[in-house]
């Protein structure tokens, strides 16, 4: 169920209604006027009553690409999106399916894992071995977004390619195009797994022996959209080496800083529309405190510095311009060293908690 709500002002209003959705409703409230806030939520109801949140005002920058980003209240969840006019129509469901729908397993046996990716010749190959480990080669799915050196021609061949023409860094496009693949996997696969070519979701504890065990052990007789806990794996420049790049990352680096961005819906049972960046969806979600997600993009200054020179040459699309989307990849030089010092300056003095890649996870990685 949708209702859509046109107001000139935000003050707290109520929607009574007749029924009560299995998934909540989705309600979309904006304003007329051009430029203004858009608020979006999904409610869980448990009655009548239906409360629309208020916009919070401003982000902070490192979370502009999320846009919209979820407040966990009991059974309710919110989401407000700040500064984007186009989600009231981007939101509109289209129906895909014809026919009878598969049938929902009653345990999970095939595993599928997503990724889009733009040249990333060196942690490619490092997501494609270790989700390769997890579910086979012959289950693993890579949109090459127009990538400079084609990756049929570095990675194995039992790995599904996908190749896109090379138009810019959309990321509505980007969201969109991994949310329809990923309902397209569905309908052979009972989960999918769907990450950044530089994430990898490891248990958090030793009960379970693997990503492929956890997942194998999940019910799947409802929908199952799951968010692990996120980590930045952080170069200490003051007391880490030299990184080398022929050896693997996690013998090299320790220093693990909490990052609640990188708690993003990945494990997925049944289909979802993300938001920019992948980091939510609008469908209902939900915590998996056993999940840890490692992300590689801050292991080594050098290796960051070349990756944001490579975005901030490529061609941006003028949504992702106007509306702040991405916008720590195409930061100054400048605002990236500054952060490096905040990864130094946070792990030493507090501030952020903060974990070490332990030998279970190491382990696990391999990469």
């Amino acid at each position: 169920m949708k209702i859509d709500i046109t107001f000139l002002n935000y003050e707290q209003c109520q929607v009574m209604l007749s029924e009560t959705p299995r998934d909540g409703v989705l309600v979309v409230c904006q304003t007329d006027a051009a430029g203004a806030e858009v608020v979006l939520g999904r409610f869980p109801l448990t009655g009548a009553a239906l409360p629309i949140a208020i916009p919070i005002g401003t982000e902070r920058s490192e979370e502009l690409e999320r846009l919209v980003f979820h407040e966990y209240n009991g059974d309710t969840q919110r989401a407000v999106a700040h500064r984007l006019n186009l989600a009231a129509t981007l939101l509109a469901r289209q129906a895909l399916q014809a026919g009878v729908y598969r049938a929902r397993p009653s345990t999970v046996t095939r595993v599928a894992a997503l990724t889009i990716a733009y040249n990333e010749d060196f942690v490619l190959p490092k997501w494609v071995d270790y989700y390769g480990r997890q579910f086979g080669l012959e289950n693993l799915y890579v949109i090459d977004d127009g990538s400079d050196r084609d990756p049929r021609t570095y990675l194995p061949t039992a790995v599904n390619v996908i190749r896109q023409p090379r138009t810019s860094f959309d990321s509505w496009r980007l969201s969109r195009s991994l949310g329809i693949f990923q309902h397209f996997l569905l309908e052979t696969y009972d989960l999918v797994v769907v990450t950044d070519s530089d994430e990898f979701i490891v248990p958090t504890r030793s009960a379970y022996s693997s990503l492929a065990d956890y997942v194998t052990r999940l019910s799947v007789d409802t929908p199952r959209r799951l968010i692990p806990t996120g980590w930045d794996l952080v170069h200490l420049r003051g007391s880490d080496a030299a990184i080398d790049l022929s050896q693997p990352i996690v013998g090299q680096r320790r220093a693990l800083l909490r990052n609640t961005a990188l708690d993003k819906v990945a494990i997925l049972s049944d289909p979802v529309s993300f938001t920019p960046g992948q980091h939510q969806c609008y469908e209902r979600s939900e915590k998996a405190d056993d999940l840890t997600l490692i992300h590689l993009r801050y292991f080594d200054y050098e290796f960051s510095r070349e990756k944001l020179q490579r975005y901030r040459t490529t061609t941006w699309a003028a949504n992702d311009l106007s509306a702040g989307l991405s916008y720590h990849q195409r930061q100054e030089f400048s605002a990236l060293e500054q952060e490096f010092q905040r990864f130094e300056d946070r792990y030493q003095g507090g501030g952020q908690e903060t974990n070490v890649l332990n030998d279970f996870w190491r382990a696990q990685l391999g990469v």
